[in-house]
C-alpha cells in the first residue's frame, strides 16, 4: 500500500493522520520526501539541490508532520 501526500500550503507544516480501514495491521517500511525551503529553487543539469530523500520512517506513529510545499510518499507492509 503507498500513500502519496502534498502539502500545498506555502507557510505551515501540516500534522496528518491516516485511518487505514482494512489496513490496521501495516506498518511504515519507508517515506520518501520531495523539499526545498526556497521555492524559487531549481535543478538544472549541472546542479541538483532538489531530490527526494528518504527519512526515518520509524517517527511515523500516529500522526505526522508534512514540511510547507512538500511532496510525500509513504509505503506501507500488510
Amino acid at each position: 500500500l503507498v500513500v502519496f501526500v502534498v502539502n500545498r500550503s506555502l507557510n505551515e507544516d501540516v500534522s496528518l493522520s491516516l485511518n487505514l480501514q482494512g489496513f490496521e495491521n501495516a506498518k511504515v517500511t519507508q517515506w520518501v520526501e520531495l523539499y526545498s525551503d526556497d521555492l524559487k529553487t531549481i535543478n538544472s543539469s549541472t546542479s541538483q539541490p532538489i531530490y527526494p530523500q528518504n527519512l526515518d520512517a520509524s517517527q511515523i506513529k500516529d500522526t505526522l508532520t508534512l514540511k510547507k510545499h512538500s511532496w510525500n510518499m509513504i509505503k506501507f507492509a500488510y
